[in-house]
């Protein structure tokens, strides 16, 4: 993970790693857990995302995506992703959206969950292919 990171960063291709990443959670997540159990994710989500949450400013940021993204809110990921730049902490946010989904989806670290994710990440690359 940490070279495909690095390169990421490393060619300026941070953003679009970061909407594959929402893409693919957003993709999955709801398959992983129940209707109810994604309202309660929904709610915890928007109460990390908060701009009064003084805690962990990267975990905030990465809410504000989730949160964002799920909306289709272009304008509110790309605020998110000016200011990560502008404060040079492009890597940190990537690691927190990543520590924010291992955290609150547990799941997706068992064998099933892995093998669900990797499945989404190769059904979202054929689907890519087939519109180039």
């Amino acid at each position: 993970m940490n070279a495909i990171l690095d390169e990421a960063v490393e060619l300026d291709r941070a953003t679009e790693m970061i909407y594959a990443m929402l893409d693919v959670y957003q993709q999955l997540v709801p398959i992983l857990i129940t209707p109810l159990g994604m309202g309660a994710l929904s709610q915890c989500v928007q109460m990390l995302a908060h701009p009064d949450n003084t805690g962990d400013q990267d975990i905030r940021r990465a809410a504000q995506l989730v949160v964002a993204h799920s909306q289709d809110n272009i304008a509110g990921i790309n605020d998110v992703i000016r200011e990560i730049k502008e404060l040079d902490r492009v890597t940190p946010l990537i690691l927190a959206v990543l520590n924010l989904y291992r955290e609150l989806v547990p799941v997706l670290a068992t064998p099933i969950g892995l093998a669900s994710l990797t499945q989404t990440v190769l059904d979202l690359a054929v689907k890519e292919n087939a519109v180039q």
